[in-house]
């Protein structure tokens, strides 16, 4: 995941756990700068957007878009199987 801060690219990994949305919401409080977008791939932890259709919730947005849209965070995903964004 690549988090951009003013102009320069930091890169977080985070593990594929529950406790990512919490680990995130502590990553937001604690970095000493703003972080203005994020790129994470297109995981279920991180979006419903590749899910098929049966298995996405209705009328529900993702945790982790709450979390971005709350934060005022551009949330971006990496293109479908194409790893060289990851």
């Amino acid at each position: 995941m690549l988090i951009g801060l003013q102009k320069r690219l930091y890169r977080a990994t985070f593990i594929d756990d529950f406790g990512y949305t919490m680990f995130f919401r502590n990553l937001i409080e604690l970095y000493p700068f703003k972080i203005t977008k994020i790129l994470t791939d297109n995981g279920a932890q991180f979006t419903y957007a590749l899910l098929a259709e049966h298995f996405r919730p209705k009328n529900k947005t993702h945790p982790f878009d709450v979390i971005c849209k709350a934060c005022k965070i551009e949330h971006r995903l990496t293109h479908f199987r194409h790893p060289l964004t990851q």
